[in-house]
This record gives structure tokens, sequence and C-alpha cells, in this order.
């Protein structure tokens, strides 16, 4: 095959990947901030109903149509509207990562929101799940089931769906409070399994800054995109980087890795290469080469790439393959436009996608990987 063609090849099979996430292609956050991917490159959205502060999370159809959106405590239909039953759903505003929405695998029509409490309301709520049936009130959808408990007591303000080794299932990741144990629920065709599998390893979430001494429950945690590696920040000390085994929930090799004050955002680049990690109040924003080699060599790889406008919230991957960064009370997220590259060559673009005069908080949707 002549070379160019192969690299045309190349290029082509490479813009499918970064676009082929439908189901993640609009977000809501903020004050009433939107973007769409539709087209590949994001176009600013203003027709949203929610404020909140950092808890959001949004799902799409497989051809990129809004389905509805949250905060945590409240569900929005495509119209815009309150879905009937849809408040009071066990979450919060201001948690890190208070919701996530996961289709119910095998179940093309029926969607599970997961909610986790906030450092506000004392993480009182614990992990719960509400059941979302979009083929209720015509197809804009109605919440079935509300505020659901699910038995692990206390949990962070930490909340992921990372997918199973079989490409079929999932699982949802929590971290319990005052404790080094990561809870990993399994969620297939059957249902939320009742039982979760728990992993011991890392440091102990407890204590922190702010009013109520709880602030370590503050921090992201996400999954690179092949499933094998977890990463988090714990608000008031550092990130910490896990191996995880995405055919049996466990979490193993616990990495830290140095912040400098306030450990907040994580996101992996697209290629698994990168760890990029956000310093809240420092307004910074860091690499971590994982290609570095042992523990340590990947712990003092850590380089500053970004200097944010307003506190360095929230990192979120994108269908295209950018990452995008979270600015307290900015009308503008700034990009790392090339995060598989490292140090400076990741490109970052400070201020670069204005909102249209929507403010973004420090909260970004918090999108599962779904394998359905």
């Amino acid at each position: 095959m002549p070379y160019r063609i192969l690299l045309l090849l190349v290029l082509l099979l490479h813009a499918v990947g970064a676009t082929a996430q439908p189901e993640a292609q609009n977000w809501y956050f903020g004050n009433n901030a939107g973007l769409s991917f539709a087209g590949g490159q994001p176009t600013v959205l203003t027709n949203s109903a929610m404020n909140t502060y950092e808890a959001c999370a949004a799902v799409s159809d497989s051809l990129g149509n809004l389905l509805f959106y949250t905060n945590s405590e409240a569900v929005w239909n495509r119209q815009h509207q309150l879905m009937p039953n849809g408040t009071l759903l066990g979450g919060h505003s201001t948690g890190t990562q208070g919701a996530v929405i996961l289709r119910q695998p095998g179940r093309l029509r029926q969607y599970y929101v997961f909610t986790v409490d906030a450092c506000d309301a004392q993480l009182a709520g614990g992990l719960r799940y509400s059941s979302v049936d979009m083929r209720a009130e015509g197809g804009l959808g109605a919440v079935s089931r509300r505020a659901q408990p699910v038995d692990t007591g206390r949990v962070t303000e930490k909340l992921t769906v990372v997918p199973h080794a079989n490409g079929r299932d999932s699982w949802v990741l929590v971290h319990g409070w005052k404790s080094d144990r990561f809870y990993a629920y399994l969620v297939t065709a059957a249902g939320l399994a009742s039982v979760p599998v728990m992993s011991a390893v890392g440091s102990v979430h407890a204590g922190g800054g702010g009013a109520l001494h709880n602030a370590n429950a503050v921090g992201y945690m996400k999954a690179s995109a092949d499933g094998r590696k977890i990463a988090l920040g714990i608000r008031d000390e550092d990130f910490e980087l896990f191996d995880f085994d995405n055919a049996t929930g466990r979490l193993s090799n616990c990495v830290l890795l140095p912040s400098i004050y306030r450990s907040y955002g994580v996101e992996f680049s697209p290629d698994g290469s990168r760890l990029y990690g956000t310093d809240l109040d420092g307004f910074r924003v860091y690499q971590f080469n994982l290609q570095a080699g042992s523990a340590a060599a990947i712990a003092a790889s850590r380089v500053e790439v970004g200097i944010t406008s307003g506190y360095a919230g929230a990192l979120q991957r994108g269908p295209d393959g950018r990452i995008y960064v979270a600015q307290y009370n900015r009308a503008y997220l700034s990009v790392i436009a090339a995060p598989n590259a490292l140090g400076a060559a990741c490109g970052f673009q400070l201020d670069v996608l204005p909102l249209n005069g929507r403010l973004c908080q420090v909260g970004l949707p918090n999108n599962a990987s779904s394998p359905q």
C-alpha cells in the first residue's frame, strides 16, 4: 500500500476514534453553561436550565442527541424541563463528582443516575441511585425509582464508572470516608450488584480543612481510557495512581504523586501516557509522565504545563481528544490541545473557549465510559 494512502487511513481512523463518543457529545455544567461536540469541535450551548457548582453529568443517545442532564439533585430532559419525579435524587450540587449517568447493559432506554453526597452535607447521603425510563412521557423520560440507598456507609465525593473487561458490563467505583477502601459495584443486564468488590489500598481519606474539617473528601477520581489505571486527588494532600483490574474490580499498587497545595482535578491523556492534575487554589495544571519508569521516576516527572485564570478545577477529556479545564467563575474554558505530548508540547491554551456569557464553576460533566 502506498505510504500516502496508509497515512491517510491512519489519520481517518484517528479522527473517527476521537469523535466516536456520541453519548458524551453534549455537556451541561456551571451556571447555565453548555457545549456540543456534534460537529467534532465544541460549539457553545446556551439553553441549559441548570446551575451547579461542581456535580454535573449529561447523556445523549447513540446519534448524539441529548437525552437528559443532572446536577445530582434534579434531572432535566432534552427540552430542559424537570422530569417527573426528577428532584431529591440524594446528591448535592457541591459534590466533586456528585453524579454519573450509566445506561443499564442490554437495555437501550433504561438509565441509572448514581449520586454521592457532599462535604457541605457531611457526606450523610452516601451512594445512591435513581432509575430513568426513557420510554416514559413520550420519550422525554421520567424518574421511575428515586434515591435508592446503596449500603457502603459514608463515601467521599469521588464517583466514576469504568467499563468491565468483558465489553458489556461496568464498574461503579467510590471511595469510603475515613477509610482506605475502594468499593467497586458491578452493573450488568441483571442490575446493580448488592455486594461490592473492596480494595484496601492507598491513603485513608479523612480530615482536611474547611468548616467541617472534611475537605479531604473533595477531589476527582478518573480511569484511563483502557480502564487499567485509576487516578485521584485528595484535596489537602497529594494525587494517587493505581492499577485497576477491570475484570475483577480490584485496585493495587498505589503510587503517590506530589501536589503543591490542593489536589483536585485529574485526567489521563487519550493514550494513557500522561496524567494531568490541577492545584485548585494554586491556579496550576501539572503533567506526570506515566512512561517515566519506576514509581519514583513518575512522581519526579511532574511539570507545570499551565496557569489558569481562576481556581483550577475539573479536567475532562472531550470527544475530540482534547482535555478541557474548568476555571472558577470564569466565562471561558482553557484547553490542553495535545494531551499525549510530553511537557509544554501538550499545548495548554488559556481562556481559549468562550462560553457566550455563561459561567463555569469548578466542575465539568462526569462522563461514564460505557462499553455498551
